[in-house]
């Protein structure tokens, strides 16, 4: 699913939460177990901690909806905003739902300056979806 929970434009963020649902029916629907979520974007102005709330709440929304169908949301560490394993663990506890977890994508991991193995032992109890990738900085001097 598509969403963006770090903004406080009410209509983006009911349409991330209206998406989430869509995904869970169509995932129960045709026997999905898990389906990919986000926390959102960095955006100009508002960073992880002022964004934290606002992300819990959506998630908490949606985990209702994933409970009633057994369907597992899982949380990618997508971009910079709530991109390391402390903040998707953090996430995860304060919503308290035994169906949102981690979509561990370890090369994302990578983009934010952590060590993947690192950030597996920190996230392997909530690991429900894993996405296999890799990253490499490219020289300073590269054109392209």
């Amino acid at each position: 699913a598509s969403n963006d929970f770090a903004t406080y434009d009410e209509s983006l963020f009911k349409k991330g939460i209206d998406d989430i649902k869509r995904a869970v029916t169509l995932a129960d629907r045709f026997g999905v177990k898990v389906v990919r979520i986000f926390a959102g974007d960095v955006k100009s102005g508002i960073n992880y901690e002022q964004a934290k709330k606002r992300i819990v709440e959506g998630l908490k929304t949606v985990a209702e909806e994933a409970e009633k169908k057994k369907i597992f949301l899982g949380i990618e560490n997508h971009g910079r905003l709530a991109g390391k394993s402390s903040q998707v663990k953090e996430l995860i506890d304060t919503v308290g739902s035994d169906y949102i977890g981690s979509t561990f994508d370890m090369g994302n991991f990578i983009l934010v300056g952590e060590d993947p193995i690192d950030a597996y032992k920190t996230l392997a109890k909530h690991v429900v979806h894993i996405h296999a990738k890799d990253f490499m900085k490219a020289p300073d001097n590269f054109e392209g």
